[in-house]
């Protein structure tokens, strides 16, 4: 069974997951929030995106490149 939680915080603020895992939000700004993931070097972390979030980073991602 999964369990799905919303939180709401505020820049410079973190939440912890087990006693690992540390996720800060660092910035954000319209629909785009930058996040810090402290984690094991070990753990990997992926972001997913679909639809029009997808289309979006592309656009990011090509900007910043350049």
């Amino acid at each position: 069974m999964q369990i799905t939680r919303h939180f709401d915080i505020k820049v410079g603020e973190s939440l912890s997951i087990g006693n690992d895992v540390t996720v800060t939000l660092q910035k954000k700004s319209g629909q785009l929030a930058r996040l810090t993931v402290d984690r094991p070097e070990n753990m990997r972390v992926e972001v997913n995106r679909t639809g029009a979030a997808a289309q979006a980073a592309k656009g990011i991602a090509y900007r910043q490149q350049a």
